[in-house]
């Protein structure tokens, strides 16, 4: 176009602004100008400091828990029937003394925090008295003990366990028949001195489980593959221990990898650093089931656009809807009219996800105090807003399910048949949508329990549960 030709359509822009004294009015959805009779009121309506956006916290906690049975078999192998014997050993006045002692079978449970270990303990004693060569016995005795050995499950801080504990309590003593001599407090006394070393052998065979941990701590770090592009990420901080509990038939204890994780699409090729493992911590109340939480955002500039897209409507006199942060809980919105009222009305609305739709819709709408739109109208707009408004957000977490059990199938491939890595997950979801400084994130979730089981059957076989 020549400049001569450019003049006039200048002049034109010019004087349709001096001429209506502002901004050409709202176009309508069909093109044409809006028949404007009511120009509304500007609200004013300010918005409540919001939060940064944080990844939030996700916890990978894995139940591991033993059958009693196995477990008093596993301490069977290591600690003899015999515990003591000896023959002849000289008891001083009251002459020598042999003795044989031994234990029952081991019950195994959970007491205050600590792994309990049970056992009866029957002495054989008999006593003899040397005249010249000969030693002819005058006295013998059967003394019962019971002995508990308790050990804390909870780890120190290079993930080792506690010094053991073990007591002897007499259930009966010693009296040498037929002489009725009592000797209860001698006998109680060399029985302790076995119980010590009863003790230094348990200790000595508590094992460090650094290594696993490390191990777990690293394989946590590595991306999981969703599709052919995506993944998921893991970054732990840290690592805690829950309470040690026990059923009829089992004991258990609960570790949980704490941190945050993300999708990368695309996975990046450059490995980060990875995270140091830290000490342990303890949690009590440590939550059974597992839950990551994927944060997915969706900036303001581009909830506007999809929200605008979604409601704009030229019979509902609506060309535009602009999304915006209000409070922790809401968004605003600022709808731009056209019709016989045209402008700008401010309204609240509540965000939450369609997981039937795969985005964010908007609930609870209400326009904000101060506007002049008649209520019919406000109504009108109110509905349309909630029936129409949608966002897409690209949240792909199908994949996740099958790829955490590939792992675990995996993961037991490589241990002992007794033991039994397990996992159960619910289908992936969508838990709350934060509204941030830098827009909206729904917060996708995947939850479900994660075992490991040291079983008394031999079984290869994994579970899943969807």
């Amino acid at each position: 176009m020549s400049d001569t030709r450019a003049v006039p359509w200048a002049l034109s822009g010019i004087a349709l602004a001096l001429g209506c004294g502002g901004p050409a009015e709202p176009q309508s959805a069909t093109g044409g100008a809006a028949a404007c009779q009511q120009r509304l009121t500007t609200q004013t309506l300010s918005a409540a400091s919001l939060p940064e956006l944080r990844e939030p916290t996700s916890h990978l906690t894995v139940n591991v828990t033993s059958s009693r049975a196995r477990l008093a078999r596993l301490l069977e192998s290591r600690i003899p029937r015999q515990l003591a014997a000896e023959k002849n050993r000289d008891a001083g006045f009251a002459g020598r003394v042999t003795y044989r002692v031994r234990r029952g079978d081991l019950s195994v449970g959970v007491r205050d925090g600590r792994l309990t270990v049970q056992t009866p303990i029957q002495a054989e004693v008999a006593v003899c008295k040397n005249i010249g060569p000969f030693c002819p016995t005058y006295g013998r005795c059967q003394p019962r003990f019971s002995a508990t050995a308790s050990l804390p499950l909870q780890l120190g801080p290079r993930y080792n366990f506690g010094k053991s504990d073990v007591r002897l309590k007499t259930v009966r003593g010693c009296i040498l028949q037929p002489i009725g001599l009592n000797v209860t407090d001698h006998v109680q006394r060399m029985a302790q001195r076995q119980t010590a070393g009863v003790q230094r052998r348990i200790d000595s065979s508590l094992p460090s489980i650094r290594d696993d941990v490390q191990l777990g701590w690293q394989l946590a770090q590595l991306p999981l593959p969703l599709d052919a592009t995506t993944c998921l990420r893991m970054r732990p901080t840290q690592l805690t221990q829950g309470a040690a509990q026990q059923t009829p038939k089992t004991v258990s204890t609960r570790l949980a990898l704490i941190g945050t994780a993300r999708i990368e699409d695309p996975c990046t090729t450059d490995e980060p650093p990875l995270t140091p493992l830290t000490a342990p911590s303890f949690t009590p109340d440590l939550p059974e089931r597992f839950q990551i939480r994927v944060p997915v955002l969706l900036s303001w500039s581009d909830a506007s656009a999809k929200f605008s897209a979604s409601t704009i409507d030229g019979s509902a006199g609506l060309v535009a809807l602009e999304t915006a942060g209000h409070s922790r809980k809401r968004v605003r919105l600022r709808a731009t009219l056209s019709g016989r009222a045209c402008g700008d009305v401010w309204l609240t609305a509540k965000p939450y996800f369609d997981m039937k739709q795969g985005g964010l819709r908007l609930k609870a709408v209400a326009v904000a105090p101060g506007s002049d739109l008649a209520e019919a109208k406000a109504e009108a707009l109110v509905k349309h807003i909630e029936r129409t408004a949608h966002a897409a957000v690209p949240i792909n977490l199908e994949g996740a399910p099958a790829a955490l059990q590939r792992l675990v199938t995996k993961l037991g491939e490589s241990v002992p048949g007794f033991v039994q890595p397990r996992l159960e997950m619910a289908s992936p979801g969508v838990g709350s949508v934060q509204i941030t400084t830098a827009g909206l994130v729904p917060v996708a979730v995947l939850s479900g329990r994660a075992t490991v089981a040291i079983e008394e059957k031999v079984n290869h076989s994994v579970a899943s549960a969807g």
